[in-house]
């Protein structure tokens, strides 16, 4: 991944009424033609696109479509005041618009996706350190839920970037945290098909015999919707 200096990456918190904005600025590169430079509204993309359930009607089942966008819906309140949330959403919305942009936008996004990712990272082991730590062995009140989303999120992410190892990864945490708490509305489950295949699944948890969501190498699901969220960001 090439290198973006840092203070080329700026999340926006214009004022107090909006400290988590989820915006980042991209900046005229010198000498190179660009089709976008400005102010991305990255929140923009999460309502049209994910917290939309016309998006997911040809993937699933009407009710997991629904789930699935109020779930988004849902993560955005609660990112205003949770910074695990907060970075784990920025780093999917930014990874996920990056994947159809065109350089140097993509690098740009890129960059900022892995720095909020990595925020997430260290965020999620402070959590489950504390939980290991615990006199009983388990993850304190209150921050099961947010780690559930936050590996959501981050599965979410690495089935954007096909990162099969990080979707591995995110979806053995969440069923770890399913031992402790079965607040979360969904299951996930992924199967590696070496050396570089890989399928995501998504289901209801109440239900898993309605028509779940199958992402994969080998798939285009959500193609079509991200391209065009694409194209509404960076107009031509």
């Amino acid at each position: 991944m090439q290198t973006v200096p840092s203070e080329q990456l700026i999340k926006l918190r214009p004022d107090a009424t909006n400290p988590n904005s989820l915006t980042l600025y991209i900046p005229r590169a010198a000498g190179r033609r660009m089709e976008f430079a400005g102010t991305l509204d990255l929140e923009e993309r999460l309502m049209r696109l994910w917290a939309n359930p016309e998006t997911y009607e040809q993937a699933c089942g009407s009710r997991l479509a629904i789930t699935c966008s109020e779930l988004f819906i849902h993560i955005r309140r609660i990112a205003e005041s949770d910074e695990l949330i907060f970075s784990s959403l920025f780093a999917f919305i930014a990874g996920n618009l990056g994947v159809y942009a065109n350089r140097p936008i993509a690098l740009q996004l890129e960059a900022a996706s892995r720095q909020y990712l990595e925020r997430s990272f260290n965020m999620l082991k402070t959590y489950m350190d504390q939980a290991t730590q615990s006199p009983n062995g388990t993850p304190r009140p209150g921050t099961i839920l947010p780690m559930q989303y936050a590996c959501f999120l981050l599965a979410c992410y690495g089935s954007s970037t096909s990162e099969p190892q990080l979707i591995e990864f995110m979806v053995k945490q969440l069923d770890l945290l399913r031992k402790y708490s079965a607040s979360f509305p969904l299951r996930v489950g992924v199967v590696l098909h070496p050396p570089d295949g890989w399928r995501f699944s998504i289901y209801l948890a109440e239900d898993p015999t309605e028509r779940g969501i199958e992402i994969g190498h080998d798939t285009k699901v959500f193609r079509q919707a991200m391209i065009q969220a694409k194209d509404e960001a960076f107009p031509s």
